[in-house]
C-alpha cells in the first residue's frame, strides 16, 4: 500500500512530462497567457516562428510583444471568447526581426471549476509556411504531369511528322493545291506542338539534380555561324540581314549543345519580332573578366513591364511582325536557365519601336593546358565538337532592365 502511494503520482508526473514533450516537437506555436495577456507558456515552437526565447518572452504582454492586428476589434474576441469559449481566425503578428507573418491563431478559455476564466491557450500556425509547402507540392504534381504527358505525345507526334513528310514529297504529284496547303498545315502544327514537348522535358531535365554541363573551349563565331546558316530561309523570307561580327579567335569555357540553344533561340526570337528588311547583330566583347554576347535587332522592341515576365514560362510578350503569337512562351525561360547553369547572367534593353538587345555572359576560353586539366583526359583523343541531337525553339523578349544595369556592359 505504501509503494502505491508514490508510484501513482510518479507516473501522473511522467505522463504529465510526456505530454510536454510532445508539445515541444509541434511545429505551432502554443501559447498560454493569463486572461489581462501576460505570457505564462512559450514552447519551442513559438520561439522558433517568433525569434524570441522562452525566458525573453515569459511575462510580457502577448498583443504588445507581437504587435498583433486583428481581422476584428479585440473586443468582438474576448465576447467569442466569452460566449463560445474559443475563438479561431487570421492574425498579423510581428517577429523578433521586425517581420510581419500572418498566423491562423485558434484561441481557447480555459475555465476554473467556479467557471472563472483563469487562462488563454493559443495555438497559432503561420500560414506563409503552408501556403509555401502546398505551392511546392502543387509545382511538383505539375511537372510530374507535364512530363508524363510529354513523354506519351511525343511518339504519336513523331510518327505523324513522319508520315506527313512522306505525303509532302509526293504532294505535287498526287494532290491538289487545296490539300497540299493541308498536308503543310499538318506538318506545321504537329512540328510546333513537338516543339512544345522538347522544351518542356528540356525545362524539367533542369529541374533535376542529374543535368550536367560538358563544358570546352568553343570557338564562338564558329557555332553563330552554324545557327545563322540554318535560320537563312527564316531570315530571307522577310528580307532579314542577319550577321556576326565577332572574330574567329573569341572563345568561350561551356557547353557547345547549350550553347547552340541559347544562340539559336535568340536569333529565332529576333527574327520573329523584327519586321521585314531589319537588321540583326551578334556580338561578343571581353567585359570584366567574363565575355558578354549580344543579339540586337531592329523589331518592335518590348514595354518596360514586360521586360522581366519575358524569361518566365509560357510568358508570350506579344504579337509579332506577322500579327500573331508565335513560339511556346518557353524560349527564353529555357535561355535565362541555360545562361545561369553556366554561372552568367541574361539581360535585356529595349526600347519600343527601335529594336531590343539580348546580352548574356559566359566564362572566357581558358588555356589549353587548364582547358584539359578541368574537362579531363579525351577518351578518343579528339577535341571534335559534339554535335546537337536536337534545336528547340524560343517563345519572346528595349529601356534597361536592373539586370541589363547589372551586366558588365553589353557588347556591341
Amino acid at each position: 500500500m505504501k509503494s502505491n502511494r508514490f508510484t501513482e503520482p510518479e507516473g501522473a508526473e511522467k505522463a504529465s512530462r510526456r505530454r510536454a514533450q510532445l508539445l515541444e516537437l509541434s511545429p505551432d506555436a502554443i501559447i498560454v497567457t493569463d486572461p489581462a495577456g501576460r505570457i505564462q507558456q512559450w514552447d519551442a515552437g513559438a520561439a522558433e516562428i517568433y525569434g524570441w526565447s522562452s525566458a525573453e518572452a515569459t511575462g510580457q504582454n502577448m498583443h504588445a510583444l507581437l504587435e498583433t492586428r486583428f481581422p476584428v476589434s479585440v473586443e468582438e474576441v474576448e465576447s467569442a471568447l466569452e460566449q463560445s469559449g474559443r475563438w479561431d481566425g487570421e492574425l498579423v503578428d510581428t517577429r523578433r526581426d521586425g517581420t510581419r507573418i500572418t498566423v491562423a491563431s485558434r484561441q481557447i478559455q480555459v475555465r476554473d471549476r467556479f467557471d472563472a476564466t483563469v487562462a488563454i491557450l493559443r495555438i497559432n500556425r503561420e500560414v506563409g509556411r503552408n501556403k509555401e509547402a502546398e505551392a511546392q507540392r502543387g509545382d511538383q504534381l505539375k511537372s510530374a504531369f507535364m512530363l508524363s504527358v510529354s513523354h506519351e505525345l511525343r511518339t504519336p507526334l513523331t510518327a505523324i511528322i513522319g508520315f506527313s513528310d512522306l505525303l509532302a514529297e509526293q504532294a505535287v504529284a498526287a494532290f491538289s493545291s487545296t490539300h497540299q496547303r493541308f498536308i503543310g498545315h499538318i506538318r506545321e502544327g504537329a512540328r510546333h506542338l513537338l516543339t512544345l514537348i522538347n522544351d518542356i522535358l528540356d525545362l524539367s531535365d533542369m529541374e533535376s539534380d542529374h543535368w550536367e554541363l560538358h563544358r570546352e573551349n568553343v570557338h564562338v563565331a564558329d557555332v553563330v555561324a552554324d545557327v545563322l546558316t540554318g535560320l537563312q530561309s527564316m531570315a530571307a523570307a522577310k528580307v532579314i540581314l542577319a550577321r556576326s561580327n565577332i572574330g574567329p579567335d573569341v572563345t568561350a569555357w561551356i557547353d557547345r549543345l547549350r550553347f547552340r540553344q541559347i544562340i539559336y533561340n535568340l536569333l529565332s526570337n529576333a527574327m520573329k519580332f523584327t519586321p521585314e528588311g531589319g537588321t540583326i547583330l551578334v556580338g561578343a566583347a571581353p567585359r570584366e573578366g567574363q565575355l558578354v554576347i549580344s543579339v540586337a535587332d531592329t523589331g518592335l522592341g518590348i514595354p518596360i513591364e514586360e521586360q522581366e515576365a519575358i524569361f518566365n514560362e509560357f510568358h508570350q510578350a506579344g504579337v509579332t511582325t506577322r500579327g500573331i503569337k508565335e513560339g511556346t512562351g518557353l524560349g527564353l525561360a529555357i535561355t535565362k536557365r541555360l545562361v545561369e547553369r553556366h554561372g552568367g547572367r541574361i539581360c535585356v534593353e529595349s526600347e519600343l519601336g527601335k529594336g531590343t538587345r539580348m546580352s548574356f555572359t559566359v566564362s572566357l576560353g581558358r588555356p589549353l593546358a587548364a582547358a584539359q586539366d578541368d574537362r579531363g583526359p579525351d577518351p578518343g583523343g579528339s577535341q571534335q565538337p559534339r554535335q546537337s541531337d536536337a534545336i528547340r525553339i524560343p517563345g519572346h523578349t528595349r529601356h534597361v532592365s536592373p539586370a541589363a544595369r547589372a551586366l558588365p556592359g553589353p557588347a556591341g
